[in-house]
């Protein structure tokens, strides 16, 4: 079985956060790790890269990404019919104001 080393990247550094994951999942924090002993949140995270061969997943974490999973969750939602488009509107003017609030401080 393959498990997987997790490392965090922001910026230019990098950092381990997990060891032996078997399983990994979108939620609308960011990533839920999960091994064979417990389970983790990766808070604004995405996968960036998986290496099989190498047994390493790399994640990467901005701030606006948080917001950017809920985006994509309630946009899966009103394509299943369960949320209208207003809903998702809404929501996509906040991913709007999060990204130009993290750019205009950089």
């Amino acid at each position: 079985m393959c498990e997987f080393s997790v490392v965090v990247r922001e910026g230019s550094s990098e950092k381990e956060v997990a060891r032996d994951i078997i399983y990994a999942r979108m939620c609308d924090r960011g990533l839920t790790l999960r091994s064979f002993l417990d389970e983790k949140t990766a808070n604004s995270a995405v996968i960036f890269e998986v290496d099989v061969t190498k047994e390493r997943m790399v994640l990467i974490r901005a701030p606006f990404i948080e917001h950017f999973l809920k985006l994509l969750l309630m946009y899966e939602s009103y394509r299943r019919g369960e949320r209208d488009a207003d809903a998702v509107k809404k929501m996509l003017d906040e991913f709007y104001r999060e990204v130009k609030k993290y750019l205009d401080s950089t």
